[in-house]
Parts: C-alpha cells; structure tokens; sequence
C-alpha cells in the first residue's frame, strides 16, 4: 500500500491527518538500530502495532517495516516461533529483504531438526534476500540450503555470510551448485569449524566477489595465494586467523591484484614475508595487520614500493622495532592519513616522535598528511615533553603538513608536561583518548 487518505481513517486522531509519508519516516525511526530485527511484543514494528488500530493499519502497510528478521536456534527451540516468519516476511511485500539463522546458547539435540525447519520457513522467500547470515555450523543442512537454486532463478542477494558444517574442501561442489543464482553477489564471509590442510587447488565459484571475509582457519597460505588468484575484481580481503605455512613456492612474477583496496589479516604464521612477497597491490589504501610474531618489514616495504600504491591507513597489531617502524613510515610517508602502533614492544621513543614533529614548515616531517594517530599503551618510551611538542606541532594548521585531527595516546602520570599541553589541545579542538591517566578520558 503506498498512499492511505487521511479520509479513511478515525477523523477524531488528529495523527490521520499526517500524510503517509511522514508516518512512515517516524515509523522507520522507531526500529532497533541493527541489521536484523529480533521479532518481540516489547519493540517495533510489533510494538506499533498494539498501539491504537490507526497505527496497527499504518505499520502493516509499510513492507519496509517487515523486511528484516533474526531466526534464532536455542533448546526451547526456535525465536520466534516459525509460524511467524512466513507472515512477517509477506509484510514486506517483495522488498529486498534482510535475514538472519543463527544459534543461541546451548542448541540442544533437536537442534539438526530446528535448522532444517528455520531455512525450509525462509527459502520461500530467498529470492528476496538481499543479505543472509547462515551462522548454525553443523546444524545447517546443505540439502535444504541447496534447494536455493530449485527456487529461485534470480536472486538479490549481494551478501552472504555462512558458516559451512562441512570443510570448503567437501563443500565447495555444493557452493557450486549454488553460484548460478546468485549474479548479484557481492560480499561473501565463509568460515568452517573443520580447518584444511594442504589441500589441492579449488575453484573457487564466486569469483566476481568484491569483499571476501573470512573468519576461521579455513585456508592455508597456499591456498589463500590459489583463490585470490581467482577473484580479479577483489577490492577487500580479510581473513582473521591465517595460518600455515608454503608448502611450494610460488612461480614468476607476484600476483598482481589491481581493484584490491584493504587488506586485514590475523595471523599467526611465520611465513607472511612469503605471503607478501607473492602480492603486487597498486590500488591498496587501508592495510590491517594483526600478529603474534616479529613485522616482515623488508616484505612490506618491497611490496609497498613495487606496487606505488597510495597507502593512506596503517594499523598493526605485533611486535615492531622502531627502526622497522621508522622504514616502513618511509616508504609510505607521502601518502599515510592514519596510522595506529599496538603491541608488547616499545616502538615509540624520541626518535620516532621527533621525525613526526613539525621542525620547519620549509621542511616537511615525516607522514605529513598524517592526522589520525594511535600508539598503544606499551609502545611509548619518551622523554616528558617530546610527546607534547610533537602533538602541538601538528595542531596548529602547520604549512605543507595536515593538521592532526585525532590522538589515541596512552600517558604515564610522570609526563607532567605532556599531560598538561593535551589537556590544552583537547580544550582546544583535538580529540584526544587516553587509556590511563584519569584526567585525560576524552573518549567519555
């Protein structure tokens, strides 16, 4: 329903009269600020609803309303109760819709029985999904997914996020199977609880993916290299526990991925020098890296610089030398915007502050678009006072270098002075957090 007369409606609720369009902006405002909607009496749209009968005809005409639920697999069973699915999401009124199948707790030994039965309630409308989280591991049967292409031969989804009960490896046939109908896919985040081991090369059936996430052990090094090499127009990779090690080295020239923007990996291999020195990445802009062993500068650096990309975000998250840190600032120092330091080992002395410090507007520091900076709370070993310079140089609209907009500082209660010239930036504009001294939260 797109209009409704304010004629029709009980001419004594002055609310009739708003037009249909004001009703729905507020209605819209009204629903929980998340992706997937937890169907309950106590929030909208059910909650609308039960408020007077004008409202319960206003909520039920607005398909925007209907067209994201949560299904949620507990011992009690499923939440809320499958009967409800199919009339919510008719609500919606073929919008692109949301939906999400995930466990809750302890599922209980009926647990294999609810999932099939949750997924037959939301197939019906899969042709709808635009995005699906499928998150009930062993519990989802492949069977009843497959009948997706059975049902719908075009498909809206753009983002699918599943977790597979089975390794990729037995999988990847099914997923097969599957891609067909999905020309619209965009973002896939594929995790499994039953990590490969050297597997041989797959292929890889989505390959027109912009995002690939994944979140669990699910390929090696190897094979990371073998399915990037399938996805061209790749613009974000992420995988948050890369393991393993190269089992064969990789042939002729790096791999060059030229659409690949961000890269975010968590990793506990030994062997990432490899992994970088594999990748040519002439568009990378944000990098992320999170690990338990030493920085492969010279990796990074080299990859950096064969590639001439225009790194504008750094973030890391492992032990780091300073001398490291300093090379690889370096080699990005043209076009670095943001830059964050956390790990076990100090990495930020003097030194490293008195090169980011401006000296002389003829003589640009180092990172002088730099304007986001974090350095975690066991990375700082400086003299009171340098810390404090290095920040107000930045601050005051320095020339040819960009004025820092945001510090996230750790500061020892003995670094009087450079407590005393933040508190003096952040009255002044700067946005400031600090993990330790008690006068400093600026994140409150």
């Amino acid at each position: 329903m797109s209009s409704i007369s304010a004629s029709e409606l009980p001419v004594h609720d002055l609310s009739a009269k708003l037009p249909y369009e004001v009703w729905e902006q507020i209605f819209t405002r009204c629903l929980p600020d998340r992706p997937f909607i937890q169907p309950s009496a106590s929030s909208a749209p059910l909650l609308l609803c039960s408020v007077g009968k004008l409202w319960r005809i206003m909520a039920l005409s607005m398909p925007a309303l209907w067209s994201s639920i949560s299904v949620i697999i507990s011992r009690p069973g499923c939440k809320p109760q499958l009967s409800l699915v199919s009339v919510w999401l008719e609500r919606a009124a073929m919008r692109p819709l949301n939906v999400s199948l995930t466990l809750g707790g302890r599922p209980g030994i009926l647990a294999h029985t609810n999932g099939v039965a949750a997924m037959e309630s939301l197939l019906p409308f899969a042709r709808y999904w635009r995005r699906a989280v499928i998150r009930i591991g062993p519990f989802l049967s492949l069977k009843a997914f497959l009948r997706l292409p059975k049902t719908n031969l075009i498909s809206l989804l753009e983002s699918l996020d599943i977790l597979l009960p089975t390794s990729y490896e037995d999988a990847v046939s099914d997923l097969s199977e599957i891609e067909p109908c999905l020309p619209r896919l965009s973002s896939l985040c594929l995790a499994t609880d039953l990590p490969e081991s050297n597997i041989p090369l797959i292929v890889f059936p989505f390959r027109h993916l912009k995002e690939l996430t994944i979140p669990s052990p699910t390929f090696t090094l190897d094979n990371c290299l073998d399915i990037l090499q399938q996805l061209p127009e790749l613009v974000s990779f992420s995988y948050d526990q890369m393991w393993g090690v190269f089992h064969h080295l990789r042939e002729g020239p790096p791999l060059v991925m030229s659409n690949l923007r961000t890269l975010s990996l968590t990793t506990s291999s030994l062997h990432m020098h490899m992994f970088f020195d594999s990748l040519t990445l002439p568009s990378l802009s944000e990098f992320r890296l999170d690990g338990a062993y030493s920085f492969p500068t010279h990796s990074i650096v080299s990859l950096v610089t064969r590639s001439n990309c225009p790194l504008s975000t750094i973030i890391l998250r492992l032990p780091v030398t300073e001398e490291d840190l300093i090379d690889c600032l370096t080699a990005v120092s043209a076009s670095l915007t943001t830059f964050s330091i956390d790990g076990m080992e100090t990495c930020v002395t003097d030194r490293l502050l008195t090169l980011l410090t401006v000296e002389d507007d003829n003589a640009p520091p180092l990172c002088p678009k730099l304007d986001n900076l974090g350095i975690g709370p066991l990375c700082l070993s400086s003299t009171d006072g340098i810390l404090g310079k290095m920040a107000d140089s930045r601050w005051k609209e320095p020339l040819h270098t960009a004025r820092l907009k945001e510090l996230n500082i750790s500061v020892g209660k003995s670094h009087e002075k450079d407590i005393k010239r933040l508190l003096e930036l952040y009255r002044e504009g700067l946005y400031i957090l600090s993990f330790e001294h008690p006068d400093i939260l600026w994140a409150q």
